[in-house]
């Protein structure tokens, strides 16, 4: 898809644990 289409999008997310904010956070950044 040319990078002119890309729409970018809002996550919100809500969580109280520590670590799954992190493997959400390394995941995300992975995914880039």
């Amino acid at each position: 898809m040319p990078f002119s289409k890309v729409k970018p999008i809002t996550i919100l997310m809500a969580d109280d644990d520590e670590d799954d904010r992190l493997l959400t956070q390394d995941a995300l950044a992975e995914s880039r």
